[in-house]
């Protein structure tokens, strides 16, 4: 039928009387040609026999492009609805699998939705949480080998000294904080289980003044999260403390500051380096074999000592007695060889040396003078008999005298 200017093509009965449109029927369907656009209206809970305005529901505009809910089409598909969750929805016979919707009370705020048998897994919101929840997400591949894979390809050459830190160069991410406040941060927060057991790790990079950072790393210990490492705006390292006045600085309460094992067996002291905290005083200990340090067993508790072999041969620096000790053969006391009192006396072959050099033996010389060829001019047994250019003086004073 044609009425009002334009073609219609109505099926329940409707007709055009004085500008007016009525059905016999409570619904109304009806399609239009008008002005070169397909118009198609539909209309319910319409009292029959009586007048109504048909409502346009979708447009084809002369250029092809579609309009759903707007006589106004700017683009190939122009959908517009002022319904909360109202939108675009792809279904399948089971179900949904795709939604482009509104989502904010005044449905101004996008949001997309991805579906896998019939549960919604992915969510993209313009302005609110978005997720993704199965499967896993590549950005510059299209073959992610983990939940998250960024790849790209880049000749760009590493620049400590980028003011930007390279963003947008060869692969990266960037976590920007905009704040300028001291102390303000930005980091990376690792978390094993989401659950009231969960334990975490950070990587903290800190705003200590103007373009100055600190980067912090942060553990968790039954319950207690405390920054463990810090490495400063200026490159000095603290293990344990916070504020390091050197390249290196470890603060340690309890047990060794560091260890050096060179065996694949945790503990076995082979090639082992030892520097220990406070209840040693802050003692060094080197060694070289299997149960290098034990300490209690040996008797030298509160002590450092340097030492080399599986017998333990080094220098021991007691500082609970307040001498340095020279062992060979193994650090027990029967296998000492030199002393350093604490009054600086200094004692070979002798514990308790009386003098700035004590000098003690048996049956062997106390002491010797050789030259370059290993012929003796010096010598002083044991029984206090000296030679001069012989080790078997049979006097007090012995000389040889070559003529």
């Amino acid at each position: 039928m044609q009425a009002g200017g334009g073609k219609w093509l109505s099926g329940e009965g409707r007709y055009w009387n004085s500008g007016l449109w009525r059905s016999t029927s409570t619904t109304s369907t009806a399609i239009s040609l008008d002005s070169g656009a397909l118009k198609f209206y539909t209309n319910s809970g319409l009292t029959a026999n009586s007048g109504f305005s048909p409502s346009e529901r979708m447009r084809i505009n002369s250029d092809g492009n579609v309009g759903i809910g707007t006589s106004t089409v700017g683009n190939k598909l122009t959908v517009v609805t002022s319904t909360q969750y109202d939108g675009y929805y792809l279904r399948n016979s089971s179900g949904v699998v795709g939604t482009m919707l509104g989502s904010s009370a005044a449905n101004d705020d996008g949001t997309i939705g991805l579906y896998s048998s019939v549960v919604l897994k992915t969510i993209i919101t313009a302005n609110g949480a978005s997720y993704f929840n199965g499967g896993s997400v590549g950005i510059g591949t299209s073959s992610p080998n983990d939940l998250l894979q960024l790849q790209a390809s880049s000749s760009t050459a590493y620049d400590a000294t980028s003011d930007n830190g390279q963003y947008g160069s060869g692969a990266g991410i960037t976590i920007t904080n905009m704040d300028e406040t001291s102390q303000s941060f930005a980091q990376v927060n690792l978390q094993v289980s989401g659950n009231a057991g969960r334990a975490l790790g950070r990587i903290v990079a800190i705003r200590t003044a103007s373009a100055t950072s600190d980067l912090a790393f942060v553990t968790e210990n039954a319950n207690t999260k405390a920054e463990k490492m810090r490495i400063l705006s200026d490159g000095n390292v603290g293990i344990g403390t916070t504020s390091p006045a050197s390249k290196l600085y470890v603060v340690s309460s309890g047990g060794p500051i560091a260890r050096f094992d060179g065996s694949s067996v945790a503990s076995s002291g082979a090639t082992e380096i030892d520097v220990l905290g406070p209840q040693s005083n802050g003692d060094l200990n080197l060694g070289v074999g299997g149960s290098t340090f034990n300490e209690a067993a040996n008797n030298i508790q509160n002590k450092g000592y340097i030492t080399t072999g599986t017998g333990l041969t080094g220098l021991n620096l007691r500082s609970d007695a307040g001498y340095v000790q020279i062992t060979t053969g193994g650090i027990a006391s029967a296998n000492e060889r030199m002393r350093i009192a604490g009054d600086g006396n200094v004692g070979i072959g002798t514990t308790s040396p009386t003098a700035r050099l004590h000098v003690s033996g048996s049956t062997r010389g106390v002491f010797e003078v050789d030259t370059a060829g290993g012929t003796t001019t010096l010598y002083v047994s044991a029984s206090g008999n000296i030679g001069i250019g012989t080790t078997n003086p049979g006097a007090l004073l012995l000389s040889l005298i070559h003529i």
